[in-house]
């Protein structure tokens, strides 16, 4: 990493010197005028993160009251569903099984 500052050895004087000129010049003063539309589009991006945050904790709430009211609503046992693979078995004990076992 020290070998990519390696051009910057040397032109501390020259660094030093644009320093003080930019600091010599003055600022325009559109400058001035530029942060209060800034602060205000912060604000706003600030008030929507906040709005967006509540929104999905509200969102979160609503899919758990979901979920419970399916699953007070429908009590039956859930069944699963049959394998869409030829390459798995359909018994979830299949690979469990013993492999010299006749049964």
């Amino acid at each position: 990493m020290a070998g990519a500052y390696r051009h910057l050895r040397g032109n501390e004087g020259a660094m030093e010197e644009r320093v003080r000129i930019l600091n010599a010049s003055e600022l325009p003063p559109q400058l001035d005028e530029i942060d209060q539309p800034i602060l205000d589009q912060l604000a706003a991006s600030r008030q929507e993160a906040t709005l967006t945050q509540r929104l999905v904790l509200v969102a979160a709430f609503a899919s758990l009251g979901g979920g419970i009211l399916a699953s007070t609503a429908m009590p039956e046992p859930a069944i699963a569903a049959s394998s869409v693979s030829p390459l798995v078995p359909d018994s979830p004990l299949a690979c469990c099984a013993p492999v010299g076992s006749r049964g």
